[in-house]
């Protein structure tokens, strides 16, 4: 794989190599973005997006007006529950990746509900956190997990978050768990 392919992408997309580098892969690779296709994900998804644009201009208002009626498949009494119970970030903070700005908050639709352990990996996301990314330490990284004919995958309970757990052989589900 070519370096320079992988030094193309944006320190947001490495967030996901803390968590396993087959999601990596996939995000980086295979999609370009995460992508949320169960229920459960949009609705994490809905409501860091909506608790981002309630902070702006109008607030809540204006996000009930405005992005409540495009999820017609839940209540008014469910959007607004998911929107209480997300706690904020700052939306202006931002980062730059190719001349384009975006919220440095981005992070959190990226790794969704993710919950980084305190002695598991965290080296990108503290990059991310301090503008200090080391790109060429994560390629390495990287690059050691690829085997010939599949990615390194790492399972835990990072997997629930994972857009990809219905297509990746080693993902842990819920009911799999050894935490409960």
């Amino acid at each position: 794989m070519p370096k320079e392919l992988l030094q193309a992408i944006p320190d947001l997309l490495w967030l996901d190599s803390d968590f396993c580098q087959r999601k990596f892969f996939f995000n980086a690779f295979v999609e370009h973005h995460p992508i949320y296709e169960s229920d459960f994900h949009q609705q994490q998804a809905f409501a860091i997006i909506g608790k981002l644009l309630a902070e702006q201009g109008d607030g809540e208002a204006l996000v009930r007006e405005t992005i409540f009626p495009l999820f017609p498949q839940w209540t008014n009494a469910h959007k607004q529950n998911l929107l209480d119970t997300t706690y904020p970030s700052s939306l202006r903070t931002y980062k730059s990746y190719q001349n384009i700005y975006y919220p440095k908050a981005m992070k959190r639709l990226q790794r969704l509900g993710s919950k980084y352990m305190v002695t598991k990996n965290w080296k990108a996301k503290y990059q991310y956190d301090h503008d200090t990314f080391r790109i060429d330490e994560h390629i390495k990284e990287f690059l050691a997990s690829v085997q010939t004919k599949e990615i390194e995958a790492r399972s835990g309970q990072h997997c629930r978050m994972c857009p990809f757990l219905h297509v990746c052989k080693d993902g842990e589900y819920v009911i799999d768990a050894n935490d409960s």
